[in-house]
């Protein structure tokens, strides 16, 4: 780190890590950043503007890695049970096929912020455009069933990520002992696949499937959910439609009539915290939202199966059951209402998965120091009730528990698909926090 006059800023660092998880002579990494800073509001020249009290420029830009994929990927690995015996001997079988060369997934970021703090430190913010770019990516690629392996972890590709991070934080009201004050952040988000390895889809793009629903594509996000298109209920006929390739009405359409329909990766994201202070009473409440993105409800494909065993959606009971009708469901003898027909993987199961939910709602109360100096025991004490997910405003067509939703827990190939996930639970506590 280095500083002169204390308003110009630079800093560079290097370092080497490892990780046992890739390929014996691929372990180690090297990774390294510089960075820069210019306090503008210290300069001479600007000392005539009053209202701005604190004005910062950054710029960096470096390397970072990562090794986020399951233990023992570069090796082969072996497995024992009644599977593996051979003509009544034990035995074993491969399992995974070794990578002896997989490595570190590589990432150099550049970023341009400006930091600011007006008016007497009652409104601050900090602006941040950033670019990543991707290479080595760290996916699972998948194998021909004739080699006896699904797939396998591989650095394949590249992918570019580009956006704008915005925090803002304002005391908008300050009165004696009442005040309010706010934080917002908002991330905006640019996704998109450069490279893979030859795969062609029906346009001729490289690809790699993720799911059933979704696929990184070159072109497109790494999350592209991948679906025939659903059109609805003919109201003259009773019959389900969907969407060919060519964009025509059919009744039997065929894998090859999927399409890109949407991304799992939101436009932006980001929260709003507002804090009302009053003595010794706070209330707090704290909003999280999510908007441009798609969600995959899986189970609605058996929900909404006119056929099984499942338990069915009341939707269900909206059939077609005479010309003109705007049924949700088709005629029950229409040849689309048969199992796996009306309820096959399409965009009738893909929801708009924007929400904005009061994520956490607070108010509470700190006693006084002179009534806690009379117990001669407690030093400070807090009494609060706290609500978690109170209140959610999502599109009012959305079919499923919750919007929030992201399946396959750190798998990055696979997001916002849910297969009978419960919704977030609401919950309501009550606490105290003591010191003595």
């Amino acid at each position: 780190n280095y500083g002169f006059k204390g308003r110009y800023l630079f800093e560079a660092s290097a370092r080497r890590d490892g990780s046992s998880r890739f390929g014996a002579d691929r372990r180690y990494g090297n990774f390294w950043a510089v960075s820069g800073g210019w306090v503008i509001s210290d300069e001479a020249f600007f000392s005539g503007v009053r209202f701005v009290d604190f004005l910062k420029l950054t710029a960096s830009t470096g390397t970072s890695g990562n090794d986020r994929i399951g233990n023992f990927s570069s090796l082969p690995l072996f497995g024992a049970g009644v599977a593996a015996d051979y003509a009544g001997s034990p035995g074993l079988i491969p399992t995974q096929v070794p990578n002896p060369d997989l490595r570190w997934e590589q990432t150099r970021q550049t970023d341009i912020g400006l930091s600011a703090s007006l008016f007497n430190s009652r409104l601050s913010f900090d602006v941040n455009y950033y670019v990543k770019n991707t290479t080595g990516l760290l996916l699972n690629v998948s194998y021909p069933f004739t080699t006896g392996f699904p797939s396998a972890a591989s650095n394949v590709g590249e992918m570019t990520n580009r956006g704008w991070d915005i925090q803002i934080n304002s005391t908008n009201i300050k009165a004696g002992d009442f005040s309010w004050t706010t934080s917002f952040n908002i991330g905006f988000l640019k996704n998109e696949v450069t490279k893979l390895p030859p795969n062609k889809d029906a346009e001729g793009r490289d690809f790699l499937a993720g799911s059933g629903a979704q696929r990184a594509i070159v072109g497109e996000t790494q999350n592209t959910f991948y679906l025939i298109r659903y059109q609805g209920i003919d109201p003259a006929t009773g019959d389900a439609k969907w969407l060919n390739r060519n964009g025509e009405p059919t009744s039997t359409p065929v894998a090859n009539d999927r399409v890109v329909v949407g991304s799992a990766i939101p436009d932006f994201t980001g929260g709003i915290t507002n804090t009302f202070r009053f003595k010794g009473f706070e209330l707090m409440a704290f909003f999280n939202y999510s908007y441009g993105n798609f969600v995959l409800i899986d189970g609605l494909r058996f929900t909404e199966n006119l056929g099984g065993t499942f338990n069915k959606s009341r939707d269900l009971l909206n059939y077609w059951q005479q010309p003109g009708d705007n049924a949700f469901a088709p005629r029950l003898a229409s040849p689309t209402a048969g199992a796996g027909v009306f309820s096959q993987l399409s965009t009738l199961q893909l929801q708009d998965g924007s929400y904005l939910r009061l994520k956490n709602l607070m108010f509470s109360y700190n006693v006084p120091q002179n009534l806690l100096k009379r117990t001669k025991v407690l030093s400070t004490c807090k009494v609060f009730v706290m609500g978690q997910n109170l209140w959610i405003l999502q599109n009012r067509n959305f079919r499923g528990p919750d919007p929030e939703v992201s399946a396959n827990g750190g798998d990055t190939q696979i997001l916002g698909e849910s297969f009978f996930a419960l919704p977030q639970a609401r919950m309501l506590t009550f606490g105290a926090n003591l010191s003595f």
